[in-house]
């Protein structure tokens, strides 16, 4: 079973508990290597304008995460709003990665996918960028 099965078990309440282990591609790195060897992965994911209802480009990154086996855990999101006429302008979700060093360590990189609204001024988010920023 991989972590994607895994997650949707656990999404769908058909298991408790913790994650069989796997191997992440990202184990074995740095921290910065990790975080080099995702931004190359995403290739052209954030230099697109997206329309749609579902966030399918932050889907597509958290898929992307999926398929490398990281284990990473979403750690909340928010709406940046106008503060003049308060509608949406963009949407932030905050994550954490956990990986295993060389030697053994645990480490954390910790980032943030926010979806920038470049739609029209009565609907900022109708069209949307992303950036992936991790530290």
């Amino acid at each position: 079973m991989d972590q994607r099965q895994w997650r949707q078990l656990l999404d769908e309440g058909k298991v408790l508990g913790e994650a069989e282990d796997w191997e992440s591609e990202l184990d074995g790195k740095t921290k910065q290597q990790a975080i080099k060897y995702i931004y190359k992965k995403m290739g052209r994911l954030g230099s697109k304008i997206y329309k749609d209802d579902y966030w399918l480009a932050v889907k597509e990154f958290w898929t992307l995460l999926d398929n490398m086996n990281a284990p990473y855990m979403m750690r909340g999101s928010k709406y940046m709003k106008d503060k003049d006429t308060g509608l949406p302008t963009s949407k932030i979700w905050e994550f954490r990665i956990t990986i295993s060093d060389k030697q053994g360590k645990t480490k954390t990189i910790d980032g943030e996918v926010t979806a920038h609204g470049a739609g029209s001024v009565k609907d900022p988010l109708d069209k949307y960028d992303i950036t992936v920023v991790m530290w």
